[in-house]
């Protein structure tokens, strides 16, 4: 067996074996109720306060009414401005949000990559000779992507290392 093989298999055992230990770990600990603290926002007429449907007495006998518009506004606003972040931890929002606008920007960067494939089957040229509006903004789109993805994603992780170093709170 090849040093390559070896190392392969090696790499391979120490990732289940570290899973496993985390996972046992973190079952282990207590349960959290932080469900409890954070807004519920598919609650109709309560998700602007974090309501629950569980205030009322007999809750259980009366209809649950839901908001999907809400939800997703609510979800949206988390995913893209990681409002709660910015909120409760705001010296960590500072490095976590370039990191997730730089993943964001790399989702942007595969999504342009697939598209130009698709584009180039159905017969639109992005070489030399091909002219047109769509390959240039195309070529230039996902130039830019990567580039504000890789540096981004690489400033906010490498932001978020140093916190974790540097900061006694951060650490396990």
């Amino acid at each position: 067996m090849s040093l390559l093989q070896l190392t392969t298999y090696g790499a391979i055992i120490f990732f289940f074996a570290a899973v496993i230990t985390k996972t046992a770990r973190i079952a282990r600990l207590p349960v959290h109720l932080r469900w409890d603290l954070y807004p519920i926002p598919h609650e109709k007429g309560k998700s602007h306060y974090g309501g629950s449907y569980f205030e009322n007495s007999a809750w259980w006998r009366k209809p649950q009414r839901k908001s999907l518009p809400a939800e997703i506004r609510e979800m949206a606003v988390e995913i893209f401005f990681l409002r709660s972040v910015f909120r409760n931890n705001r010296p960590l929002w500072f490095f976590s949000y370039p990191l997730h606008l730089g993943l964001y920007a790399l989702v942007g960067l595969v999504v342009c990559l697939k598209l130009s494939v698709l584009l180039s089957w159905s017969g639109v040229s992005f070489d030399e000779t091909g002219v047109g509006f769509l390959p240039y903004v195309m070529s230039w789109l996902t130039i830019i992507l990567a580039a504000l993805g890789w540096i981004l994603t690489f400033a906010g992780g490498l932001g978020l290392l140093g916190m974790r170093l540097f900061r006694s709170d951060l650490r396990a």
